[in-house]
């Protein structure tokens, strides 16, 4: 599709302004294709479109709609709805939605446009370290944590999965990626039982909120060690706060400031309980390199923060 005479139109009734340039944002290999869209004023806005092909080959997306009912099409259907409800913090910018275009019957056709945050990019999974972005991301995250659902799915749905499901729902899920992505490696086998027997229900999903499930750094943009805004909405769903918080300990670098900024809307909870589950569910949605036992041990053990 030529991106430019397709959309330039399009855009321009729906901003009641000429588009003066499309071009390619991010990085090639991401699951979306996004674009900087600029008008003749000179204001900006951000076009995403959803890679259909992603469902296909990726452990993460296939999990995000068996779990949770996000794919190529419904990502963008309750974008609207993630932005909304993530607009009533006070805390780091979100963007506002201009427009979505949701095709199911061509998924390649979807598309949202939104408005464009200023900031800096940081592609390392590692947030800078600075304690007074930590503070403030603690904040995000415990506010949001206070706002609870019951149940887990998305924003759309118009009833949730029950929690009590939810446990066997995603074992599944670990066993059916082990099998078809790791080759049935034993070892990853063999860990995913023993986690599975170790662990109940209560210890990996006490509560559910509106949650980033593969949390990390370069979601958000940044301007004077400060986040600056959310960029990527996209694996928002409502699920258990302890697996954001146990994604997000992997990338924390002033933890402690951090828990202060999450501990002004409620307790920390103990990770112990819950850290390994999530971090399996992590690992297993990278085969490309293939299973190493060092590599491996070093990232179920690797930055333990929180007792």
């Amino acid at each position: 599709m030529n991106v430019d005479l397709h959309f330039a139109h399009i855009f321009s009734q729906y901003l009641d302004e000429q588009i003066a340039a499309i071009h390619p944002l991010g990085v090639a290999y991401g699951s979306n294709r996004v674009y900087q869209v600029e008008t003749t004023s000179g204001q900006r806005y951000v076009l995403k479109q959803p890679k259909p092909v992603r469902e296909d080959c990726s452990p993460f997306w296939q999990q995000m709609d068996a779990l949770f009912g996000i794919n190529s099409t419904t990502q963008i259907s309750v974008l609207p709805a993630i932005a909304a409800h993530l607009q009533q913090q006070p805390i780091i910018p979100i963007p506002h939605v201009i427009h979505v275009e949701p095709n199911a019957a061509d998924p390649e056709q979807s598309y949202a446009l939104v408005t464009h945050l200023a900031g800096v990019a940081h592609e390392p999974d590692a947030f800078p370290a600075s304690e007074a972005l930590h503070e403030q991301l603690g904040h995000y995250v415990g506010y949001l944590h206070t706002q609870s659902y019951h149940g887990y799915g998305n924003l759309l749905m118009p009833a949730l999965q029950p929690q009590a499901h939810f446990f066997a729902a995603m074992v599944g899920q670990m066993r059916r990626i082990i099998r078809e992505f790791w080759g049935n490696e034993p070892a990853l086998q063999e860990q995913l039982e023993r986690l599975t027997i170790a662990t109940t229900q209560e210890a990996i999903f006490s509560s559910a909120a509106l949650i980033m499930t593969d949390i990390s750094a370069n979601q958000f943009v940044y301007h004077n060690q400060q986040i600056a805004g959310v960029v990527d909405l996209d694996a928002y769903v409502i699920g258990p706060c302890e697996w954001e918080l146990a994604m997000l300990e992997m990338s924390l670098t002033v933890p402690m400031a951090f828990r202060r900024g999450y501990e002004d809307y409620g307790k920390l909870p103990p990770f112990a309980p819950f850290r390994a589950f999530y971090r399996l569910w992590s690992y297993l949605n990278d085969p490309d390199d293939g299973y190493d036992a060092t590599q491996f041990a070093d990232f179920m053990e690797r930055s333990q923060y929180f007792a």
